[in-house]
């Protein structure tokens, strides 16, 4: 079995196997090498997202959710229009940006290369909202491989379909240039679309998260862990400084362990902390003589190996309000230093 049909297949044996048919409807499919891994989730945009946070271990403080958006073309007024709809679940975060993005597939590289050199302006005309037809331009053009794809920042509309009680927001558009001519290669397409909230978190912990989310107490992994054996130190074998306390790798699977609402990574390399702390592995004093009351009258705890340093984790999760995808990071996730505590 090649990896696009093992990674389908693996998707599948999630519990609510509805979601990876909601993933289905808002999502594209990389054709590169690259994008192989992304087989089954998420707009492009939330890739590129993902290898950017990946590099740092700084808190965002933000999490992005993509909303399942339906876009279709309609007739009105003897000319063809993009429709587009998404339904936002009540949201528990406070919401700073709304964009919609829209990727283009399948266009040549010609047409792509005039087209970022000119200014493009989506037209909107709200449906069911007091927001008047209002025109914005495109933050970004991204061209990746032949798709192009072009943001707008929608958060006035959001605003106001929510201050209207509104379930969705709705509205149709046209994709025109700054003189306002239609850009008919675009408007012929069928683009994929995406509502993109950015919210605003108060923390980047990952145990207060689960708490928050309700999540702890629906995880099984967590009632597990009782009873875990612990090594006897003191009767461990000399062992050379190659198997001192260091820091090796340790990867874990979210699927095996439980934690199955979490689409990406699959599998991650946590780090773990192996090894024997002798006596003049110490740093402090404290510790020297912690471990010289141990081993001399067997009382109190030795020393042992532990981490001393941690790395943050992105992951891609569904949102347990509305079972859309969700890009967060997470500090204390990875274990980036190890010593002898």
């Amino acid at each position: 079995m090649n990896e696009r049909k093992t990674t389908t297949f693996n998707f599948l044996k999630m519990k609510n196997k509805k979601i990876f048919f909601a993933l289905l409807a808002v999502c594209y499919i990389g054709d590169s090498a690259e994008d192989a891994q992304w087989e089954t989730v998420l707009p492009s945009f939330f890739k590129r997202k993902y290898r950017a946070w990946s590099t740092n271990d700084t808190c965002n403080y933000e999490r992005l959710k993509s909303l399942s958006t339906n876009v279709s073309q309609v007739w009105i007024d003897d000319e063809t229009v993009h429709s587009a709809k998404a339904r936002p679940a009540i949201n528990h975060h406070d919401v700073r940006k709304v964009e919609f993005r829209l990727e283009f597939p399948r266009l040549s590289r010609k047409n792509i290369a005039n087209l970022v050199k000119r200014r493009i302006v989506a037209d909107i005309i709200p449906k069911g909202n007091k927001r008047d037809r209002f025109n914005v331009t495109a933050l970004t053009v991204f061209v990746n491989e032949n798709i192009l794809e072009l943001t707008f920042d929608v958060t006035t509309l959001y605003e106001t379909s929510k201050v209207d009680f509104l379930d969705d927001i709705n509205f149709n558009f046209r994709i025109v240039r700054l003189n306002g001519k239609t850009v008919k290669l675009l408007m012929r397409k069928n683009p994929k679309g995406f509502i993109i909230l950015y919210e605003s978190v108060e923390t980047c912990n990952f145990m207060e998260f689960l708490h928050h989310d309700g999540r702890f107490g629906r995880s099984q992994v967590f009632h597990r862990m009782k009873n875990i054996p612990r090594n006897d130190l003191k009767s461990a074998p000399f062992l050379p400084d190659s198997r001192l306390c260091e820091l090796n790798d340790f990867s874990i699977s979210f699927m095996d362990i439980g934690l199955n609402w979490i689409i990406f990574p699959e599998v991650a390399n946590i780090g773990i902390c192996e090894g024997i702390c002798s006596i003049n592995s110490v740093k402090t004093g404290y510790r020297l003589l912690q471990n010289a009351f141990y081993y001399k009258a067997n009382k109190g705890q030795p020393s042992s190996c532990r981490p001393s340093k941690f790395g943050s984790m992105t992951i891609i999760y569904i949102d347990y309000s509305d079972e859309m995808p969700v890009i967060a990071k997470f500090t204390g996730m990875i274990v980036k230093q190890c010593s002898c505590m």
